[in-house]
């Protein structure tokens, strides 16, 4: 009996110590409100940023679209915002806003130092800092077989190879402004689905895809007007801007996906024929645009990293240990 009431005075010291160190902290408390802006209705599952500079919480509203500090807040300034990022479960295409009311493209924390910072002094309740979010436009299609056209049906954005018809997986669609800012972006799945994850304020956007690995990267990127583009000059071409309105709700945009080609050899010495490592290679194009570039290997060997569309192209080496560079 004697160790199980020793343990028992520990655990009973250990609970008001805890408890002393849990609400030692002083500080206030916030709430607020989040709706739509249109309707008046409360949005639920919405996520709050709360940030100082040097502490950070987020909480998410309730079915009531109302939020509160679950634990007092010490005396502060802090910025209060709402990114919407869409998934499989909360399709929002609501446009992210930073307090108060204030719209913000991308990373809202640090977007362009805007909002309205609030002070939180010690046993203060901040009261009605709340939200009111408009729906922006969605984007939505498929991306298929350039050749059977084939893709699933039932389904949104999907990406496919143009000669097969499979669904291609693992590729980036991104969304740039017409002042060519970050916007978004969204991944296709395993089934080539993809959803570009904000909502879009009306205007005019760059869209287009990127590979961004050894599965997709054999294939061309494209923009959403069906033009082949490399990844320095798919936000360039104007005329490849999309219109997108508020009012159209959700647009739909397919892209047809095409593999392109590589170019290879071995870089080596003219005097004894030995094999350089550590040349690059560069690629232009016919219209005098850096397309791609590569990396000469320990054999001397290199494969353009970028896949090429049909067409003429010239490489040069470049170098830093004193040889003279050629041009093909």
């Amino acid at each position: 009996m004697k160790p199980h009431s020793i343990n028992c005075s520990i655990f009973v010291l250990f609970v008001l110590l805890f408890h002393t160190f849990a609400f030692s902290v002083e500080g206030g408390n916030i709430t607020g409100v989040v709706v739509d802006e249109i309707t008046g209705e409360p949005l639920p599952g919405i996520d709050v940023h709360i940030r100082s500079k040097t502490f950070g919480v987020s909480i998410q509203t309730d079915a009531n679209g109302m939020y509160s500090s679950f634990a007092p807040l010490k005396e502060d300034t802090y910025l209060f915002y709402i990114e919407i990022y869409q998934s499989e479960e909360r399709n929002y295409s609501y446009i992210s806003k930073v307090y108060e009311n204030l719209v913000c493209l991308w990373n809202c924390r640090i977007s362009n130092n805007i909002g309205t910072q609030i002070s939180v002094g010690v046993d203060e309740i901040v009261q009605d800092i709340n939200f009111s979010l408009i729906r922006g436009g969605k984007i939505e299609g498929h991306v298929s077989d350039k050749l059977s056209g084939e893709f699933l049906p039932d389904t949104k954005l999907f990406v496919y190879d143009e000669i097969s018809g499979n669904p291609i997986s693992f590729m980036d669609v991104v969304v740039y402004s017409e002042n060519n800012e970050y916007i978004g972006q969204g991944w296709s799945g395993i089934n080539g689905e993809y959803r570009i994850n904000v909502g879009l304020q009306q205007g005019r956007y760059f869209i287009f895809t990127r590979a961004y690995s050894p599965v997709t990267g054999k294939y061309l990127n494209e923009t959403a007007n069906g033009e082949v583009c490399s990844s320095n000059e798919c936000r360039e071409l104007s005329n490849n801007l999309i219109d997108i309105s508020l009012l159209s709700g959700e647009v739909s945009i397919d892209f047809y996906l095409e593999e392109g080609f590589e170019i290879s050899g071995t870089v080596f010495s003219e005097s004894d024929k030995d094999p350089i490592e550590g040349v690059w290679l560069h690629f232009y194009n016919e219209k005098g645009d850096l397309v791609s570039q590569a990396l000469t290997d320990i054999n001397g060997k290199y494969v353009s990293r970028e896949p090429l569309a049909e067409g003429g192209y010239v490489v040069f080496t470049s170098n830093t240990f004193g040889l003279i560079n050629k041009v093909s």
